[in-house]
C-alpha cells in the first residue's frame, strides 16, 4: 500500500513552523539595490519553495516564474508560474538565453553536485545576466546545517567563488 507523502516545502516551510515575515521583501530590495536589478527584467526562481521571494520580486515589477518539483511550490498561493522541474537533472523548459536574472536562495546545498543545475542555468541566463546565489555559509552555519536532511554540500565564499569561475 503506497502511503500518502507531503513533499519537503510543505514540511519545511509548515506556516506555524516557519511563519511568514516581511523577511522577503526586505531581501529583494536590498538585492535590487546591491546587485542594480531593473525593473521589468525577466527573472527566474530555481528552487521557488514556498514562492514568498518570487512573490516579491512580482510586486517590484519583475517578469518572474520559477521551477520547482515540489506540487506546494507549483500550486502556490500567489498563483505564479511555477514549472515542474528536478532541476538537478532535468533540462530546463526554457529557450536559450531567455532570463535576465537567475535567483535561488538556499537551494545550491540541496545539491551534491551542481553540475547540471549550472549548465543549465548559463543556458537559459543572457548574455550579461545576472546570476544571484545565496546559500548558507558553512563557517557560521556548521552546527544547524545538517538540520535539514536533504542538506548536501556545504558551501563557504570560496568554494562558491570556485564554482562561479568554472562558468565564468
Amino acid at each position: 500500500m503506497k502511503q500518502n507523502q507531503k513533499d519537503y516545502v510543505s514540511i519545511k516551510y509548515d506556516e506555524k513552523r516557519k511563519p511568514k515575515t516581511n523577511y522577503p521583501k526586505q531581501l529583494i530590495e536590498y538585492l535590487c539595490t546591491q546587485f542594480s536589478l531593473q525593473k521589468n527584467s525577466k527573472l527566474l526562481e530555481p528552487g521557488s519553495g514556498r514562492c514568498d521571494f518570487l512573490n516579491e520580486f512580482q510586486k517590484a515589477g519583475f517578469h518572474c516564474e520559477g521551477l520547482d518539483r515540489d506540487v506546494s511550490s507549483i500550486n502556490n498561493e500567489y498563483g505564479l508560474q511555477v514549472k515542474k522541474c528536478d532541476i538537478t537533472k532535468e533540462i530546463f523548459p526554457y529557450d536559450d538565453n531567455s532570463f535576465d536574472i537567475i535567483y535561488h536562495k538556499s537551494v545550491i546545498e540541496h545539491m551534491y553536485d551542481p553540475t547540471h543545475f549550472m549548465e543549465e542555468s548559463y543556458r537559459i541566463l543572457k548574455p550579461k545576466g545576472k546570476h544571484i546565489i545565496l546559500t548558507p555559509d558553512w563557517r557560521t552555519q556548521w552546527k544547524s546545517f545538517y538540520d535539514d536532511f536533504t542538506h548536501c554540500r556545504p558551501y563557504n565564499m570560496m568554494a562558491l567563488h570556485d564554482l562561479l569561475n568554472i562558468y565564468n
